[in-house]
């Protein structure tokens, strides 16, 4: 889909689609990211798994803030993400209070 999760307002795939209207109005009741990672893991031995939680930490932040803007009043965003130690490394929730987010 070469969709940039961190760009959602500005037509990120690669047809150039803008997904908000002419007036600036939110389009979307539900957007859905499924196992976000950056592609760094300590598993590849490209970076140290600390290195890589706070580069998946900040993809989802930048997600959040953008996710928020095209999000209609009662709508939701749904990430899917493993329960492991890792992933709990990203602080989920700390993410969500910028952007008036909760779980």
């Amino acid at each position: 889909f070469e969709v940039d999760a961190t760009s959602l307002i500005k037509g990120s795939s690669k047809d150039s689609l803008d997904i908000m209207t002419a007036s600036g109005a939110k389009e979307f009741r539900t957007i859905v990211f499924n196992f976000p990672e950056t592609g760094h893991s300590e598993s590849l031995g490209s970076i140290d798994e600390d290195t890589a939680a706070e580069a998946n930490s900040n993809l989802l932040k930048a997600f959040f803030r953008q996710a928020r803007r095209v999000l209609t009043e009662d709508g939701q965003i749904l990430v899917t993400m493993r329960d492991h130690s890792y992933f709990r490394k990203w602080n989920l929730s700390r993410l969500l209070g910028p952007v008036q987010l909760r779980l």
